[in-house]
Parts: structure tokens; sequence; C-alpha cells
């Protein structure tokens, strides 16, 4: 489907943060022909494509500062909230909550996020001496 100019430019409006209507008055339209061009999977399919392009963009930065606060916030309760969302979004997770003063009981679970059951760390294997 060919997107004529206006449809780009209530996409980029809207994918910027305008609402419906204030993408209507800006580009020209009533906000029932945005309505009825959202109902078209192709108008919705590239509004969508639009969208998760921006997030990327800017994704690195975002987690780039993550990573800076997980290692230099002042405060150590910023750092550990920082280290636990990264270590949530790669699909780890801990299964106790962390008292900052004592670290011995924690237990660390890896998630797979293509499976619906979490994967639980393999345990030491040692061979069994013969006597």
């Amino acid at each position: 489907m060919a997107f004529t100019k206006q449809q780009i430019e209530v996409i980029d409006l809207m994918a910027a943060g305008y609402d419906q209507l204030s993408a209507a008055k800006e580009v020209g339209v009533n906000r029932a022909t945005i309505w009825k061009w959202f109902k078209k999977q192709e108008f919705s399919d590239r509004f969508e494509q639009e969208v998760r392009s921006r997030f990327k963009a800017v994704s690195g930065g975002a987690f780039n500062r993550m990573v800076e606060l997980s290692i230099s916030a002042k405060s150590e309760q910023v750092r550990l909230n920082a280290n636990k969302e990264i270590l949530d979004r790669s699909g780890i997770t801990i299964k106790q909550d962390i008292n900052i003063n004592n670290h011995s009981d924690i237990v660390v679970e890896f998630i797979n996020p293509f499976e619906e059951e979490p994967i639980e760390p393999e345990e030491d294997t040692k061979p069994e001496e013969n006597e």
C-alpha cells in the first residue's frame, strides 16, 4: 500500500506522541479519517513499525544509563535496583529479595524468555569415587 503524504505525517506525529485529534488538526483531516486508516492493517503495521523504530533508536542510551547507574550511583539502593533491572531484562531473576546488609542467601533463577517454565541452574556434578 502506498501511503499519502497526510498518512505519513499522521504516522510521524502519532509516533512522536500526538493523539488522533491533535494529529488530525495538524494535518488537516478529520479524526474519523485517521480512525479509518488505523482499521487498515497496512497502516497499523506501518505505525507500529515507526514506533518500534523510535524506541530502538533511544534504547541504547537508556541501557547505557542503566549500566552507569548500576556502577556509579551514590545511593546503594539505586545501584542495587539498576543491577536487578539489568538482570531481570536479561532473563535472570532473583528468587528472594536481597537484603543489602546480608548477601549470603541470594538464589538466582535463570528464565528462558522463549519457554514458559524457568530453567533451573545446573548443579555442579563431580564424578563419584569408587571405593
